[in-house]
Formats: C-alpha cells, sequence, structure tokens
C-alpha cells in the first residue's frame, strides 16, 4: 500500500513494518519501510469500527502526513 498516491492507494509496491508498538487496543505506531521509496515514515495504524482501518504516514520530521482508511468484510481480513 502506497499512502498518497492513486485514486485507492494500492499498488503492487511492498512496505515493511517497523518497530510497530500498540499505543491502545486500538492504535499502533512505528515506522514503515517503503521499497518504492527507500524511505522509512512513522505510521500510526488505527481500528475506527469493527471493519475499519485507518493507516496514515508522515514524511520531513511528522510535519507532513497523509492517510488512507480502509474497509472491509471479516472474511477479507482474515486474509490479509
Amino acid at each position: 500500500m502506497r499512502l498518497g498516491h492513486g485514486g485507492d492507494g494500492f499498488d503492487n509496491g511492498e512496505m515493511v513494518l517497523i518497530n510497530m508498538r500498540p499505543k491502545t487496543a486500538a492504535l499502533w505506531s512505528g515506522y514503515i519501510y517503503s521499497h518504492d521509496s527507500e524511505n522509512s515514515y512513522y505510521t500510526t495504524i488505527a481500528m475506527k469500527g469493527p471493519d475499519s482501518l485507518w493507516v496514515e504516514a508522515c514524511a520531513l520530521g511528522k510535519f507532513y502526513c497523509s492517510g488512507i482508511s480502509g474497509a472491509g468484510s471479516a472474511a477479507r481480513r482474515r486474509s490479509w
């Protein structure tokens, strides 16, 4: 998933989660490494409901942030 790029934000690029740690039961923070840009971005991942996920990545020392939300069925979540 690439944040801030393209219609729905999804493409074939790869991201790696680094040191993601829980802040609360529904909020995690850490870093995402993007193979496409070869950069790491501060990231928060939050459950916004039983079927909704919010991912936000920040660049330039957390000055510029972009996020994307996703929803899917319980069956789809299991396949992630």
